[in-house]
């Protein structure tokens, strides 16, 4: 069964994104990298825990952009998911969503951390996130992890791409890679309601909190040091990075002026120190062909092709002959066509073109190769 949509949201890559079904999130996030683990950190309530996590993968199941949804250890199971049994090995597991991707499916597994640690040990238990998290990244399906916050979780938040925290009332998205600086922090009021999530964009109000919150661990400063600032207290500064109560505007414009910002720079912080791209989705969704930048930035001068090519096939990087380029092989055997030269690289090889550019790739292998081709011009 096939629930694929025609259009669905756009990242960087070129590659399609995966839809939550949830709009607010969708529009925020840009949906979800192919690859991508997504950790939900719950609160400590367990009665509202559990049909939260089912409202969300209930979403997810809905969503036009998985046509195979697997679960472990959730309770319940939506229709139209498929169980997997907690206990199997995770080479097992990771085998059966392998086979999912070659027989041209996009899965999605969504796995309950709390119950899944009353099956297995806590060495074998972290163990198995590791692998599962690890070949989401490899392989390109999308993992979602529940879990109560005051646990470790067996160390998904820091092998997730996206970490969003649930409160009782909001979503706090606390990391999100490879998205615009003003995701990270952003607060989303939610609601349930006959076991549907609805989600609301961030108010102005969330943006200046998380505004707030940025600017004072930029700088070291406490909720009082700030507040003296512009002569209000601490006590004001809690509640409005909480979201509880907006600054006036008088006060914001007293603080963008001492802290030397505009109001937008407030609100949307600042620009990021890094920009990520995702070079693959599912396998057969992987993009092919010469024309996929992984950067492209005109201020710095730099751009980075990848470049996947078939079997015994040939591509052209299209850049530009007057630039310096360097070749990176990240997988299979290529003969690089310059002008003068053929050279031959293996996997891990480098090559240095200072003139006259790269004329072709020639795959000579029996499986795909994959090329980065780095340009300064």
């Amino acid at each position: 069964m096939s629930r694929r949509a025609d259009e669905t949201p756009r990242g960087a890559s070129g590659v399609s994104n995966a839809e939550f079904a949830i709009p607010a999130l969708d529009d925020l996030l840009r949906g979800m990298y192919w690859g991508e683990n997504v950790c939900w950190k719950l609160g400590d309530d367990s009665e509202t825990n559990r049909p939260f996590a089912a409202a969300v993968v209930a979403a997810l199941t809905s969503s036009p952009s998985f046509d195979r949804v697997y679960t472990i250890a959730t309770d319940p199971t939506p229709a139209g998911a498929d169980q997997i049994d907690p206990a199997a090995p995770s080479s097992t597991i990771v085998a059966t969503l392998r086979r999912a991707i070659a027989d041209g499916s996009s899965p999605l597994v969504a796995v309950d951390l709390d119950e899944l640690r009353k099956v297995r040990v806590d060495s074998d238990f972290e163990a198995f996130v590791a692998d599962i998290a690890q070949a989401s990244l490899l392989n390109g399906f999308i993992a979602h992890w529940f879990g109560t916050a005051g646990d470790e979780l067996a160390g998904i938040e820091s092998l997730a791409q996206c970490v969003i925290e649930v409160g009782t009332t909001s979503l706090r998205v606390s990391r999100a890679d490879g998205r615009s600086t003003h995701t990270r922090g952003a607060l989303l009021p939610y609601h349930l309601a006959g076991g549907r999530i609805e989600v609301e964009s961030p108010s102005v109000t969330a943006l200046l909190g998380r505004g707030l919150r940025g600017i004072r661990h930029d700088r070291g400063w406490s909720q009082s040091q700030l507040g003296d600032l512009i002569g209000i207290s601490g006590s004001a500064i809690s509640q409005a990075e909480r979201g509880q109560h907006a600054l006036s505007l008088e006060s914001m414009v007293e603080l963008t002026d001492k802290l030397g910002l505009s109001i937008d720079q407030l609100l949307r912080g600042r620009a990021p120190s890094y920009e990520l791209t995702r070079a693959t989705g599912p396998a057969h969704l992987s993009p092919t062909g010469p024309t996929r930048f992984l950067v492209d930035d005109a201020a710095l001068r730099v751009r980075t092709v990848l470049t996947r090519i078939s079997p015994r096939g040939a591509a052209s990087p299209g850049l530009d002959a007057d630039a310096a380029q360097i070749l990176l092989v990240g997988q299979g055997l290529v003969q690089v066509i310059l002008p003068a030269d053929r050279p031959i690289l293996r996997q891990g090889d480098g090559l240095l073109v200072r003139s006259g550019g790269i004329i072709s790739c020639r795959n000579l292998g029996e499986h795909e190769a994959i090329v980065f081709i780095h340009e300064h011009s």
